[in-house]
């Protein structure tokens, strides 16, 4: 079983509530890191890296839908999740990550961030598990006080809350 570690901020507890608990109802025994200390994605990725030999990212933002799911991502190589932007969303090998994120700055804003999100996207040539899931194929909702593009199927969704707009 791939362990996952799920990128999240002190301050979003609702959202790694509903995040946790639908890895709960949908797997046994996984093991899941929470990183929680900031430092946008690459901070979260690095403490994969430091911890699993491989393992699947997720936003806190992320739900996991259906158990099969995970026959999925216990199955697959490398691979991104959803289609480009990726949203860093993938199972990563931590030796292939951290020689693609070795210049990455340590520290980061959202905006640096963002830039990196398609630097590695751009490094990772990985293959995607559901490359019709894009922005240009998602939907709208209201959560946790604030409108999201959503976008998954029936095994998973991510709400995404910086799409863009201004």
């Amino acid at each position: 079983m791939i362990p996952v570690v799920v990128g999240t901020h002190p301050e979003r507890n609702h959202w790694l509530q509903d995040c946790i608990k639908s890895i709960r109802a949908t797997t046994r025994n996984r093991r899941v890191h929470i990183h929680r200390h900031g430092g946008y994605e690459i901070t979260a990725l690095r403490a994969g890296i430091n911890k699993y030999r491989r393992f699947l990212f997720l936003h806190d933002s992320c739900e996991i839908l259906d158990p099969e799911f995970w026959e999925h991502i216990d199955s697959t190589p490398p691979a991104w999740l959803y289609g480009a932007p990726h949203m860093y969303l993938g199972v990563f090998d931590s030796d292939q990550l951290a020689h693609a994120i070795r210049d990455a700055p340590e520290h980061m804003d959202k905006q640096a961030s963002i830039n990196w999100e398609g630097e590695l996207g751009m490094r990772l040539q990985m293959p995607t598990l559901w490359p019709d899931i894009t922005d240009a194929n998602s939907q709208f909702a209201e959560r946790h006080g604030r409108t999201n593009r959503v976008l998954g199927n029936h095994l998973a969704r991510k709400f995404k809350g910086n799409w863009g707009q201004t």
